[in-house]
Parts: C-alpha cells; structure tokens; sequence
C-alpha cells in the first residue's frame, strides 16, 4: 500500500508545487493554516581544523505567508501560491492537517528547497540577500 507522503516539491514562478503520492483531502489541504513556511540561508565559509563539526547558524530566519492554495483535478498537486521567493534561500514547509482523500495521515510533514535561481518573472519581483 502507497503510503500518504510528499512526493515532490517543485519551484514555479510563483511559489512551490507539492505533489503527493495520494489525491489530499481538499478541504484539510486548503486551509492556509496548515502550511507553515519559513526561509533562511547559510553562510558558507572554510573552516578552522579546530572547529567543530557543525557551527552552522541559520541566517535571516523570516516566516513566509502562503497567499493562495490551488488544487490539482486529481488532487495530487497542491500548488502554493507566495508573495516572494528569493534565490539563495532555503525554504522549509512543515504542513500540520494535511491527509489522503480517504483519511490516511501524512508520514512525513517537513520538506526543504533550496532555491538556487528563480524561474521567469521571479527574478524580477525578488532580490538576492
């Protein structure tokens, strides 16, 4: 039995499409509430040998708000719409509520981008950190 997870989470020009590996129940999944986005980067640099092993300390930490949710016909693709996406950031997505058509929870509720560059008009409503 297909388990009720995130298959992919893909870049658009306007936010992030999230595709499941079951149809979402379409009320629970367009509730804004459920989604839970922030974005924040790393600063990258060479370390000391002395250094420990992992320092890194996430920078410019801010929530995004998702504006606007749209569901595929066959329910499998949440599309995510945001009022800015910037290159260089990661995003992570905690959903919370989200479920299958038929009930079945979601086995894994956090997800992450990294997004490197922008796609189409994106680049032009964003700016780099």
């Amino acid at each position: 039995i297909t388990p009720m997870d995130i298959y992919t989470m893909k870049l658009t020009s306007r936010g992030f499409d999230l595709t499941f590996t079951r149809p979402v129940d379409r009320e629970a999944a367009s509730q804004l509430t459920n989604y839970t986005l922030r974005h924040y980067y790393y600063d990258y640099y060479k370390k000391e040998p002395t250094e420990p092993v992992d320092t890194s300390i996430q920078l410019d930490v801010k929530d995004v708000p998702v504006s606007s949710i749209s569901i595929s016909g066959d329910g499998k693709t949440v599309s995510l719409t945001l009022p800015e996406v910037k290159a260089g950031y990661i995003y992570e997505l905690k959903l919370n509520g989200i479920r299958s058509a038929k009930g079945r929870e979601l086995e894994n509720t956090l997800i992450c981008y990294t997004v490197n560059r922008l796609l189409d008009d994106r680049s032009a409503l964003s700016s780099q950190k």
